[in-house]
């Protein structure tokens, strides 16, 4: 108790053992005008985007080591006054504060000083915690310190009495189905948004988010949730399509369903865009009504700026940088199809100009595995005029077949023979056409064509 710093009201000077030596502080933190400070949203952690929360407030930790909480749903009238009786229980002699103070880790509500480490500490941060959990409220209460006479009442204002994720309702029945489309495969966006929103309302998706871990099978509360893990798979399971959950049965945890179903259906966000947005420049009202069109190209805006919100500056660019990635991946011919998937499943996009390098590489790699035969397939003769692969069986000349030989359907207008009756060359037999003279190509005007065809 004497360590609580919170008691050491006559202090003149900070002891030794509170203060960084030089080299061990943080120094000068700057943060650069072009950065904003991480803005967490927690209205969306209550609809379908909590997974997406966690993620920024522990990307935002990381990177600021700090951030700005909007739409948490707690005025600031009720801030004050749990601050107000937060600093009266600090404020307590050590006497009063005993009840609640313990070096003992494990013990879920107690006082200690500076942190958990602080026996091993060589410095230690001025500063006093109080810890007790808040959930589930009804059991979680009667460990709270019972002086100030108001903290209960003040803390248990500002903390969301919900109830316990292991609570099964009366109609929570195991032939439940929480979504009206079944899972396919190619619905799973619209499926796992459907089914995320049912199973918060139900206080069930930490089950699937990971959110909720796996009890110690030696604690009372292992049997509750060993059982209702098993309702929520059950729910899951009959979401989706019969051909597609037989393959899911021998799944034993349904955070385990639903990290398999993201695996397989889940291509990343980048594909969906592209998708969505070749859907837009295709979209026409056609025979639909102004209402049927505007709905559809509403649905496609909506789940469009799901996939692209974004508080985060560096976020905010990498879309801009992706809009072009798509503008140019749009109006690739369907030759680079293959190649263009494999670039929409990269994760962050590559640069525009990484893209195109791509693509300019594998064009280049096509020119060059071109069959020798296709680059030199029109050979030409000496007069410049390609050699023809047809030869005429009645007179034997090269560039033309039988049926459209002159000599059998005839001589156009201002082209004769040289033989006046082109009929006696039918009259003869074949052997005698074959032994017919050929005019050098040299005496033709046009060089490899004998007078005859000229």
């Amino acid at each position: 108790m004497e360590n609580l710093v919170s008691s050491w009201f006559n202090v003149q000077s900070l002891p030794e053992n509170y203060v960084f030596p030089p080299d061990k502080r943080p120094g000068k933190l700057s943060v650069p005008l072009c950065k904003i400070i991480p803005v967490i949203d927690l209205g969306n952690a209550v609809d379908h985007d909590r997974s997406n929360t966690i993620q920024q407030i522990l990307k935002a930790s990381q990177e600021f080591g700090f951030f700005q909480v909007i739409n948490h749903g707690v005025s600031e009238t009720l801030m004050d006054e749990t601050r107000c009786v937060i600093k009266e229980f600090f404020d307590m002699p050590n006497e009063e504060k005993a009840s609640v103070y313990s070096e003992d880790p494990m013990k879920t509500c107690r006082l200690y000083t500076s942190s958990f480490a602080y026996p091993n500490e060589d410095v230690h941060f001025w500063r006093d915690n109080l810890r007790h959990p808040c959930h589930p409220l009804e059991e979680c209460i009667q460990q709270w310190p019972e002086k100030p006479a108001r903290y209960r009442a003040m803390a248990e204002s500002s903390t969301p009495n919900l109830p316990s994720p292991y609570l099964l309702h009366r109609s929570d029945s195991p032939s439940l189905t929480l979504v009206n489309g079944l899972l396919t495969g190619d619905n799973y966006p619209q499926w796992q948004r459907a089914m995320t929103r049912a199973l918060n309302a139900k206080n069930k998706l930490g089950f699937v988010d990971g959110i909720l871990q796996r009890p110690d099978p030696t604690k009372p509360e292992y049997t509750q949730w060993n059982q209702t893990k098993d309702m929520v798979l059950t729910w899951i399971l009959n979401s989706i399509n019969p051909s597609l959950a037989t393959s899911l049965e021998y799944h034993t945890d349904s955070r385990d369903v639903w990290v398999d179903l993201s695996s397989r259906f889940s291509h990343g966000n980048n594909v969906r865009i592209y998708q969505l947005k070749r859907t837009l420049s295709s979209l026409q009202q056609t025979t639909n009504s102004v209402h049927d069109y505007y709905n559809r190209m509403k649905q496609i805006w909506d789940e469009f700026g799901h996939l692209q919100q974004s508080i985060d500056l560096k976020a905010l660019q990498q879309q801009a940088d992706d809009e072009k990635v798509f503008q140019f991946l749009l109006g690739l011919n369907d030759s680079f199809a293959s190649l263009r998937t494999q670039i929409l499943a990269m994760d962050p996009l590559p640069p525009i100009g990484k893209v195109f390098s791509i693509l300019f590489q594998k064009e280049q790699q096509r020119l060059l595995n071109i069959r020798p035969s296709e680059t030199i397939a029109l050979a030409v003769r000496p007069g410049g005029r390609p050699k023809s692969s047809f030869k005429c069986t009645a007179c034997s000349k090269e560039g033309h077949t039988r049926d459209c030989c002159w000599t059998i359907v005839g001589y156009p207008p201002g082209r004769n023979p040289r033989s006046t009756n082109p009929l006696s060359i039918l009259s003869q037999p074949p052997s005698k056409i074959n032994q017919i003279a050929v005019a050098p190509s040299s005496l033709s005007p046009v060089p490899g064509l004998s007078p005859e065809l000229y």
